[in-house]
């Protein structure tokens, strides 16, 4: 499973949501759950309709849940009771326990932003493991 914690007025999780959009596209089902978990604040009606409309911009393929009192998010981040880093990915391997935290986004070993490859790697390598 991944976790991605993210917000609207957050410019690397812009950048990040086509990688995962992807990455959805890319394992299948049942080998994959993606949660996006959004920690935008403000009005209720507010929120919801622009979280639409990131949904349908850029082509999320997998539910986005929101967690604007951020009582879901404190359990990822419980030294200070919120999630301090948007965007903050968890990898959840299939025992249920944290295998990997990506505070910002992901990159690979030569230091370049790559997500997609990143993150595919380590799902395909618990689903491999598995």
């Amino acid at each position: 499973m991944v976790l991605n914690f993210w917000a609207t007025w957050c410019g690397p999780c812009r950048t990040e949501i086509p990688h995962l959009v992807r990455l959805r596209a890319d394992f299948p089902e049942e080998d994959l759950t993606i949660i996006g978990i959004s920690v935008d604040t403000g009005r209720s009606s507010q929120i919801d309709a622009l979280l639409k409309l990131f949904i349908d911009h850029f082509g999320i393929n997998y539910p986005i849940y929101l967690d604007g009192e951020q009582k879901f998010s404190a359990a990822y981040d419980p030294a200070a009771g919120y999630m301090r880093f948007v965007p903050t990915t968890v990898i959840i391997d299939q025992q249920g326990q944290v295998y990997d935290t990506h505070f910002g986004l992901s990159r690979n070993a030569a230091g370049k932003v790559d997500p997609y490859g990143v993150l595919g790697a380590q799902v395909q390598k618990l689903l491999d493991g598995a």
